[in-house]
């Protein structure tokens, strides 16, 4: 009887992993070794197989790291975008796609999206439409 060797496909199905997923770490650890324990003990995986999954596995690390420095980034250019808001009126549409106007008080962090306070309203960066120097007199 001839052993077949398991295919990733079948690996990830026997981890729960549904079809078309992406692997996460912990998900690549967990096939890797399932794929160790599973091989045929008359052809083991040559050094090489082994080498290349453990090389995909660190670059997944380094992959997580650069995209997670990434969003970082992002979000605190987001909040430095917006912060360049601050005292100026700006044109939005709301939740129900109303346009409405309102003058920048504040600007936060929620996530990794910069958020303006218009007073009474609360808005993400990306639904601001037009930006105006503010009409208010200063006293």
């Amino acid at each position: 009887m001839e052993v077949q060797p398991p295919t990733t496909a079948s690996l990830a199905a026997s981890i729960g992993a549904p079809a078309g997923s992406e692997l996460g770490r912990d998900a690549f650890l967990q096939l890797f070794v399932t794929q160790v324990r599973n091989q045929n003990p008359l052809e083991p995986q040559g050094n090489e197989a082994f080498l290349s999954q453990l090389a995909q596995f660190s670059s997944l690390e380094l992959l997580e790291g650069v995209r997670a420095s990434f969003d970082s980034l992002n979000a605190y250019q987001q909040v430095a975008q917006a912060s360049s808001l601050l005292g100026k009126e700006v044109r939005y549409l709301d939740d129900t796609g109303t346009q409405q106007r309102g003058v920048v008080e504040s600007v936060r962090l929620d996530g990794n999206q910069a958020i303006l306070d218009l007073g009474n309203q609360q808005i993400p960066l990306f639904s601001v439409q037009e930006i105006y120097q503010s009409q208010q007199q200063e006293t």
